[in-house]
């Protein structure tokens, strides 16, 4: 794993952390992040964990939802 890799793996934990905390729109954290777009942001989210930031934060969002209502 290359020192790129290394630093760009923290910014998708970053970025998870950031989507959990459900304070900040995906665009917000793609620049907050230093990512030149929320659309380069998605992709490298995607490569990462082979799903977009927008499914992850419906993922994750749901299950903190009391009793799962959505």
């Amino acid at each position: 794993q290359s020192v790129i890799d290394y630093f760009n793996s923290l910014k998708i934990e970053q970025s998870k952390i950031l989507i959990r905390e459900n304070l900040y729109s995906l665009d917000e954290i793609a620049s907050m992040l230093n990512y030149c777009s929320s659309s380069h942001f998605s992709r490298q989210f995607k490569q990462k964990t082979n799903m977009s930031p927008t499914e992850y934060s419906k993922l994750v969002n749901y299950f903190t939802l009391p009793n799962n209502e959505v």
